[in-house]
C-alpha cells in the first residue's frame, strides 16, 4: 500500500511517508530507487 500510495502523493506537494520502513520487507530499497527514477529527492519521515 505504501509503495502504491507513494506515487500518488508524487502529484500533491507536501505529502511525506511517515513510516518508510514498512516497505523493508518486500522492498527495501524502494525509496532509494524511486528517488533515483524521479531525479529528485523523495520525502519520507525519519
Amino acid at each position: 500500500m505504501a509503495m502504491s500510495f507513494t506515487l500518488l502523493g508524487l502529484t500533491a506537494p507536501g505529502i511525506t511517508i511517515l513510516d518508510p520502513g514498512c516497505t523493508a520487507k518486500t522492498y527495501p530499497e524502494y525509496f532509494r530507487d524511486l528517488g533515483r527514477l524521479c531525479q529528485h529527492e523523495i520525502g519520507v519521515g525519519q
